[in-house]
């Protein structure tokens, strides 16, 4: 799953395009997380473009779980994780921004 239904390599496609969340992205996501046994929050720093982060958070109810942290507590991209990356209990209530 993704914060944004637009998705792109390059992170810069996601501020340049008018409604990259799109109209059922949210109930996606909540429908998702409703079903999951663990979710796991993966989405690197760039998840806080237009507060999305935050508003998805605000959205999902559970445990979460992350691969690993950025100095502001943003769960990290897998892309920089190694495959046996052990994973870390995680709450948006301890994001900086």
């Amino acid at each position: 799953m993704n914060l944004f239904a637009l998705r792109s390599p390059n992170p810069d496609a996601l501020r340049e395009t008018a409604d990259p969340v799109g109209p059922k992205n949210d109930d996606h996501l909540q429908a998702v997380c409703e079903e999951a046994e663990m979710v796991v929050i993966a989405r690197g720093a760039n998840g806080s473009l237009q507060g999305r982060a935050s508003e998805v958070a605000g959205l999902l109810a559970g445990d979460f779980h992350a691969l690993d942290t950025t100095k502001a507590d943003h769960p990290v991209h897998p892309l920089y994780q190694p495959a046996d990356a052990d994973l870390i209990p995680w709450s948006a209530d301890d994001l900086e921004s």
